[in-house]
């Protein structure tokens, strides 16, 4: 399909959304020769650790139930991009990154008591426990993303794998003199 960039324009401009769509499209594309470059500086033995042994388990996460007061102080004690919402058992219900919390607020029906239950959710890739780092940097490459979050078989969520934590460790991140 093809489109004037004048008939488009506006739609750019009054959706942060649409931009980030395409832009996710764009990074899409050019996955595969991004993670292969990736594989290649990374050792090997970390490539084939399980995402259990690597991930992050200290997470800031949210309940449906909570409101937006209770989202803006927890991104005031704790400042990540994407936060996790879980059910009161641990079970994964999606992910609230910033900008889209953001968007919600913005809302004409959204006030600082409103819940968390209609918020837009953002995407990140799940991976079970056992999956392998390479499999987990698969998803996040190809997703577009720079994490993903670990659940067991129930969707309990137990951790949180992010590409900067994995190329950040020296060992993991193979010497390329």
């Amino acid at each position: 399909m093809s489109v004037s960039g004048d008939q488009i324009l506006p739609f750019f401009e009054a959706s942060d959304r649409l931009r980030r769509v395409l832009a996710k499209t764009t990074t899409q594309s050019s996955a595969e020769a991004e993670l292969t470059a990736i594989e290649r500086k990374m050792d090997s033995a970390m490539l084939g650790k399980t995402v259990s042994d690597v991930m992050i388990t200290e997470m800031a996460t949210l309940l449906p139930s909570q409101t937006v007061h209770d989202a803006l102080q927890l991104f005031q004690k704790r400042r990540f991009g994407a936060y996790p919402l879980v059910t009161e058992d641990g079970v994964l219900a999606g992910v609230v990154n910033r900008e889209d919390f953001y968007d919600f607020m913005k809302r004409e029906d959204v006030s600082v008591k409103s819940t968390l239950e209609n918020i837009v959710q953002y995407p990140l890739p799940i991976v079970p426990k056992d999956a392998t780092v390479a499999e987990a940097l698969e998803q996040i490459v190809r997703s577009g993303r720079y994490k993903c979050l670990v659940t067991d078989a129930n969707s309990k969520l137990l951790g949180m794998v992010t590409l900067l934590d994995l190329v950040a460790d020296a060992d993991a991140f193979g010497d390329q003199s």
